[in-house]
């Protein structure tokens, strides 16, 4: 398991996570002073200068002098903690009025860019496990028994920090060159574990629209939106419901990671936080293909995903077989078809006897967007603002 960097400071080893809780406080209660400044007509969000830092250090972990203090900052700037802003020299830490800013405040448009990662990367499959372990650990701290979640509380816990920093290894995964089976069930977990990431970072949607595509993780150098993932990877780069062409334009790097061919089982696995979602499960490389079926099959023999009405001869389907009905099928009956092999039993019978028969109606049933959360944290669903 990658553990988090520590860093030592008067004989004592802090983990980066209990360091950033320690800076990012509230003033009054010991934090950093950490503030917006002007240099001429461009304002710098988020920064500090270098004679502050060396004061708070010195106060908060009792460092009996600058030059001990120093060290520490240095340390930190090598690590890419902090960055100097307006320094000229700014791979050395300065005891004076240039600037700074955190890492962890940096905007870069990504969740997981909390540290950069300068460590090999676990293999993808471990990472994943590893971070939808410790993510849903965290949740449900705050899960209540009707399964709500208190969204803006985790948002503030220590277990919470220490995934956001875990996702940080995301950053070092060969994305390119993984196996097919590999990139599906990696795209599954991550998707979904972007989502509640989401959610605990900047926030949970008033409305879907945008939040699918502003969300995002940086893979092997590129960044990937939910969007990305579905759209461009998994869904072999065709157009989204809503956009008017492709998302990876013909010179986009990230054409080297979309999957050669649509699985339409892929719209089984993701869950993008509404209750008529499929279940959120967890897949292997290894198993991937007998897993899709199983969470295809589970979906499929829900009434509220796939209902028949004999008499009426009407196939009522969840609004995910309209929305990306190209992947099921070019007519009515191919995508009865598309849903028939995922059924068993009497309502697999129940659907054949309904295509034997004559001519039927597919109509659409209505999509629940409501989501487990209980409450959310301050809302910034710009990426300028990350």
């Amino acid at each position: 398991m990658s553990a988090q960097q520590q860093f030592l400071i008067q004989g004592v080893h802090y983990p980066l996570g209990q360091l950033l809780k320690r800076f990012l406080q509230p003033r009054d209660a010991g934090g950093l002073a950490i503030n917006d400044r002007w240099f001429g007509i461009r304002r710098e969000r988020d920064c500090f200068t270098g004679q502050h830092f060396v004061d708070w250090l010195i106060e908060e972990f009792a460092i009996p002098g600058r030059e001990e203090a120093l060290k520490v900052a240095q340390s930190l700037v090598d690590h890419e903690v902090l960055h100097a802003i307006t320094s000229p020299t700014p791979h050395n830490f300065e005891d004076n009025d240039q600037c700074y800013r955190l890492q962890a405040q940096e905007k870069t448009g990504a969740l997981n860019t909390m540290q950069i990662w300068k460590q090999k990367a676990d293999p993808p499959m471990i990472i994943t496990a590893r971070l939808a372990q410790m993510l849903a650990e965290a949740v449900a701290l705050f899960r209540d028994e009707e399964g709500k979640v208190d969204y803006a509380a985790l948002h503030e816990s220590d277990a919470f920090r220490d995934f956001q920093l875990a996702t940080c290894e995301l950053q070092a995964v060969d994305f390119k060159n993984m196996a097919p089976d590999m990139r599906k069930a990696f795209c599954f977990n991550i998707y979904n574990i972007l989502v509640v990431h989401a959610y605990g970072e900047v926030g949970v949607p008033k409305s879907i629209l945008g939040f699918y595509n502003q969300i995002r993780y940086q893979i092997q150098g590129q960044q990937y939106s939910c969007d990305d993932i579905e759209n461009g990877v998994l869904r072999a780069n065709r157009k989204p419901v809503v956009a008017l062409g492709p998302l990876f334009g013909p010179r986009d790097p990230r054409l080297a990671c979309v999957m050669p061919e649509v699985d339409q089982r892929l719209h089984f696995a993701l869950n993008c936080g509404a209750s008529s979602c499929p279940a959120v499960k967890y897949y292997t490389a290894e198993n991937v293909d007998d897993e899709l079926t199983l969470a295809a099959q589970g979906f499929c023999e829900q009434d509220g995903n796939v209902l028949v009405d004999e008499d009426k001869r009407i196939l009522y389907l969840s609004k995910i077989f309209a929305w990306y009905s190209i992947d099921f099928g070019s007519n009515d009956l191919e995508i009865a078809n598309s849903v028939l092999q995922y059924l068993r039993g009497s309502r697999r019978e129940q659907l054949q006897q309904l295509l034997n028969s004559g001519s039927f109606q597919i109509k659409s049933l209505p999509y629940d967007w409501s989501n487990d959360a209980n409450t959310s944290p301050p809302r910034r669903l710009s990426m300028k603002l990350l």
